[in-house]
């Protein structure tokens, strides 16, 4: 849930409303104010304004101050040309609506990127390297996003699976451990199935990995690592989950193509080779596809191997 959001449904007493109000109406504004100020705007004290910083989770007004700002710099920021719940409108014509989507996708994207921090993804791509074996968990649609991640992670070797049965998430959390890594991924954080989850995880020391929203929720405040998904659309009152599973699906290849970075050379070669040996059985009549050379040699005459032992990959 955005931090706004809470500040909005949380059962304030009459003069926290007071402050709370003050803050909502004055946004990015509020970064002029001191705690001194805004108890004197407010007729207030500033130990209230501490007071509210703690029942939402927070140490200190400080600490509230620059989250409600970050927060309100990021909804004030992208998205000014697409409404990514309704983003095309009765009446278009078939290319308006394609433009319509192009340009989605385009501003999702971005969000994505802006949403990224060096140090995070960093963290993420570790996690990976460090892990046995990667299980991913994933309710709905979702679920076909996270299989065209594991698959790109077989072409290089790499052990990873994804839970297919959602009677079984509970069953394949509690077979992980400290060893194996977690990927989760929810649009909402909040999904009942994935959250029973998180107690194995913590009982195991299981390393979660977690793609998610914007702002608090049960499945960023447990994960280890987050990566935020592009936050514009509303939990159902929406034609389709274009822009958030946009974003999911970009997060993804990111992580990927940073993984395989790790070790561009050995895992470039190890696709290649199996590639080429599934990959010629077919005939290309597209001369812009089409390869320059065949793979002829025979099958045992090169030695690839994975991409490497969890040993290899901690180096």
């Amino acid at each position: 849930m955005l931090l706004q959001d809470r500040l909005k449904e949380y059962p304030f007493s009459a003069t926290e409303k007071v402050i709370v109000d003050f803050i909502l109406d004055k946004k990015m504004e509020l970064a002029d104010y001191s705690a001194s100020a805004i108890a004197r705007e407010t007729f207030t004290s500033p130990s209230l304004l501490v007071r509210i910083a703690k029942k939402l989770g927070y140490s200190g007004w400080s600490e509230l101050k620059e989250a409600y700002l970050q927060e309100e710099a990021y909804l004030a920021s992208s998205f000014q040309n697409q409404d990514a719940n309704f983003p095309f409108k009765p009446g278009e014509n078939y290319m308006e609506i394609a433009g319509s989507l192009t340009s989605l996708f385009q501003e999702s994207a971005k969000d994505t990127f802006d949403l990224l921090e060096y140090g995070t993804l960093n963290r993420a791509v570790r996690l990976m390297k460090n892990a046995v074996h990667i299980k991913m968990f994933a309710l709905s649609d979702l679920t076909y996003l996270c299989e065209l991640f594991i698959f790109r992670l077989h072409r290089i070797g790499r052990e990873a699976s994804i839970c297919q049965l959602n009677g079984d998430l509970l069953l394949e959390a509690a077979r992980l451990d400290e060893k194996d890594l977690a990927i989760v991924v929810s649009y909402s954080g909040e999904s009942p199935a994935l959250l029973e989850t998180l107690p194995f995880f913590k009982q195991r020391q299981v390393p979660i990995l977690a793609l998610t929203s914007v702002g608090d929720n049960s499945l960023s405040k447990a994960a280890n690592v987050v990566l935020k998904v592009s936050t514009r659309e509303k939990q159902y009152s929406k034609i389709g989950p274009f822009a958030s599973q946009n974003s999911i699906h970009l997060l993804l290849e990111i992580l990927y193509a940073c993984y395989f970075s790790t070790n561009y050379q050995k895992n470039l070669d190890y696709k290649l080779y199996y590639s080429r040996l599934i990959e010629t059985r077919r005939q290309v009549q597209n001369r812009i596809i089409e390869e320059n050379s065949q793979l002829t040699s025979d099958e045992n005459s090169v030695s690839i191997k994975a991409e490497g032992s969890p040993e290899e990959n901690k180096s």
